[in-house]
């Protein structure tokens, strides 16, 4: 019967760490455009005209450049917490921006990366991005 259990908890511990591995730290660190953008529970669409040369930075120094609406360019830092895939996004260049953007990394391979964060109003927005190179 303890056999079982150890087993089960085991196999347990297993599966969850399985599901840390597969977002690697190290596929972040490049440049990311946006492509779809989903506003709470709608359908993800395509991003809007106004953001299309928009662009999302990661260099492995922790430091982010992002354009955004094709005009305002911000520069900050990231902190990545493997753990729980939170990001937290930290600027002080543009006043018109958050400070903090705090989020969470629904996906991230060397392919596609997906985050989720709220919005300046609250709302819950995932922003899906492939990468420029």
């Amino acid at each position: 019967m303890k056999l079982s259990r150890l087993i089960i908890a085991v196999t347990f511990l297993l599966i969850s760490q399985l599901s840390f591995a597969q977002i690697n730290k190290s596929d972040l660190i490049k440049t990311w455009k946006a492509y779809q953008i989903q506003e709470g529970k709608s359908k993800p669409q395509s991003v809007p005209n106004e953001m299309k040369n928009d662009f999302l930075k990661f260099n492995e120094n922790g430091t982010y450049e992002s354009l955004e609406y094709g005009q305002f360019l911000i520069k900050g830092t990231w902190i990545y917490d493997v753990t729980t895939n939170n990001l937290t996004l930290k600027q002080t260049v543009n006043k018109n921006f958050p400070p903090i953007i705090k989020g969470k990394i629904l996906k991230l391979n060397q392919n596609e990366f997906v985050f989720e964060a709220k919005d300046i109003e609250g709302n819950i927005l995932v922003v899906y991005s492939k990468p420029t190179n």
